[in-house]
């Protein structure tokens, strides 16, 4: 599953992996096949969205629960806004944003321990470390 994003939210502990920025073509083509679900929650931010993707993104205010293995598109304003501070379609068009990738790998298990991917790739840096 993919999920629109108006912010980065980790929604469980875990293994996640954010990249970007992406162009616009690279975001277009993520979502290209793939079912789309839209937790956007503010309509400035949705209207921007489907300037970009040129797909209708809805204004859904909802939580979120990705599962492992599942995306999201992420759009991340560059700047903090003002507490409080909620922007209009024209103000969000102004503002400066990037879009990122967001992948959830695996939750962490109950006793709070890294995941067998996550101690490999620690183990493996601090080898590359010592050498």
């Amino acid at each position: 599953m993919v999920y629109l994003l108006n912010s980065p939210v980790l929604t469980a502990y875990g293994d996640w992996r954010l990249t970007g920025p992406l162009s616009l073509e690279e975001a277009q083509q993520r979502l290209r096949g793939r079912e789309v679900v839209s937790a956007v929650g503010h309509a400035a931010s949705a209207a921007l969205l489907t300037r970009l993707l040129q797909r209708p993104v809805e204004v859904r205010r909802v939580a979120v629960q990705l599962q492992p293995g599942d995306d999201a598109l992420v759009l991340r304003l560059v700047d903090r806004l003002p507490e409080g501070m909620i922007l209009d379609e024209q103000q969000i068009m102004r503002m400066k944003y990037e879009l990122a990738w967001l992948h959830f790998t695996a939750p962490t298990p109950p006793n709070g321990l890294p995941s067998a991917a996550a101690r490999t790739r620690n183990c493996a840096a601090r080898r590359l470390a010592q050498a």
